[in-house]
């Protein structure tokens, strides 16, 4: 998905990641704050984390936690 539906995503509160991450890292959204799979908060989405560090305009998806045991 791009960068803007990506965007949409987190504010559904659902979890992001790019196809450049590891299998276990992705992004979510929590009173309009980023934060990383470790709880890090990384600023909003206007702030140079989101706008610039993370400047890829595609290849986003929903992150599904495969290391959940059924």
């Amino acid at each position: 998905m791009t960068k803007f539906e990506a965007e949409i995503q987190l504010k559904k509160g659902r979890k992001i990641k790019h196809s450049y991450y590891t299998q276990d890292e992705f992004l979510y959204m929590k009173d309009d704050i980023l934060y990383t799979e470790e709880d890090y908060p990384m600023g909003t989405l206007n702030d140079k984390f989101w706008k610039s560090i993370q400047k890829w305009e595609d290849g986003w998806e929903l992150y599904i936690n495969k290391n959940i045991n059924n």
